[in-house]
């Protein structure tokens, strides 16, 4: 545990495609200080099912290296069905349920530690701003080892205030903590980005 104070260098990029049926989004996260890397590079996909447009099913990958938690390296995937509570142009709230795993350190094995997942995400759109929430809870199914329970919660609140056309300041907290110190100081994460987003255009 890094219980001290620091700073670094943070960078964020995100390519997002959506449709009327599917979702497809990868993320790449970074904060590199002199000691120490916190690493995200994340892949989700989701598409609504049939005509029940209220529900959908998702699948994420995700390949995480964060030496402030001794993670040098956990590839991680998990996958459900959610549910869309609020589509309005002011929110949009959602929740999710599913099972997930972790292969940590070692790619090639066939061991893996095995999670139940809920989840909760909002965006709430306040005048030009934007407020953008995420809470995931995994509690792991099987305690491989004696007193080592490797359940634990993922927040991240975002601050979107537009500066210009495409251009926006963002600034946001992190706080990844396992269930006997959860939501404690030293495992929040402040990040301040300058962001830059533009449509594509591509079809395919």
């Amino acid at each position: 545990m890094n219980n001290a104070s620091s700073l670094g260098f943070s960078n964020y990029a995100r390519l997002k495609r959506t449709t009327q049926t599917n979702f497809n989004d990868i993320r790449f996260f970074g904060n590199f200080f002199v000691n120490n890397t916190n690493l995200i590079i994340r892949q989700k996909s989701s598409r609504k099912l049939l005509s029940l447009n209220k529900f959908y099913s998702f699948n994420t990958l995700l390949l995480e290296k964060n030496t402030l938690k001794d993670v040098h390296i956990r590839y991680h995937s998990n996958q459900g069905f959610g549910l869309f509570i609020k589509e309005l142009d002011i929110i949009d709230l959602n929740i999710e349920l599913g099972i997930a795993f972790d292969n940590s350190d070692y790619l090639n094995t066939q061991k893996k530690t095995s999670y139940f997942k809920t989840g909760s995400f909002m965006d709430l759109k306040l005048y030009s701003t934007t407020l953008k929430f995420e809470l995931e809870y995994f509690k792991q199914v099987i305690v491989e080892f004696e007193n080592y329970d490797l359940s634990r919660v993922y927040f991240l609140g975002e601050f979107i205030i537009p500066l210009r056309k495409n251009l926006s300041l963002t600034v946001g907290l992190i706080n990844q903590s396992y269930i006997e110190n959860i939501f404690k100081n030293e495992n929040n994460l402040i990040f301040t980005n300058i962001s830059f987003s533009n449509h594509l255009g591509w079809k395919f």
